[in-house]
């Protein structure tokens, strides 16, 4: 068999203003690849402003036809409240499912408030966010899985007296 090649990258509209920090892609049951990201506002020259500007930390999404064009980037957050650590699934049934950590208190620096949310991609938009656990001291390797219509979300965190557990 005639070994594959990747393409070149091709570029994604602009991010305007923002650090992006985070990505997750994957195919949607019509075949299209679907970009997400996060992505922090401006954060300029100051670093002390990181901090600050981390809280307005939101999530944006673009799509790839059939006929290879990306769409223009659109918000999927845009409240006070840090989203990231994006992951994306889907099953090629018909459903894509999208989760990711959000910092409920609006600060980067406690931890004791993360919660998982997700939204899926349902005729052509993202559903309104929802919170699919609380996930206090969660510290890292947010995974989503779709299979014939279930998704399955889990994260690593810290649990009282046990060290380290998988939700």
């Amino acid at each position: 068999s005639a070994a594959s090649t990747w393409s070149a990258p091709l570029p994604l509209a602009d991010q305007q203003n923002g650090l992006v920090i985070d990505t997750a892609v994957t195919f949607t049951s019509d075949g299209n690849a679907m970009l997400v990201w996060s992505a922090i506002p401006d954060v300029g020259d100051d670093p002390r402003e990181f901090i600050h500007r981390a809280a307005a930390t939101n999530l944006f999404y673009s799509h790839m036809n059939a006929g290879g064009g990306w769409s223009r980037p659109e918000a999927l957050t845009s409240d006070n409240r840090p989203d990231q650590a994006t992951v994306a699934a889907a099953d090629g049934e018909g459903r894509t499912v999208l989760a990711w950590a959000r910092d409920m208190d609006g600060t980067v620096l406690t931890v004791d408030d993360i919660a998982i949310y997700a939204s899926e991609w349902i005729a052509g938009s993202w559903t309104t966010p929802t919170p699919v656990m609380s996930a206090p001291n969660a510290v890292s390797e947010l995974t989503v899985s779709v299979s014939s219509g279930t998704a399955i979300v889990g994260i690593v965190a810290d649990a009282h007296g046990t060290g380290r557990a998988i939700k």
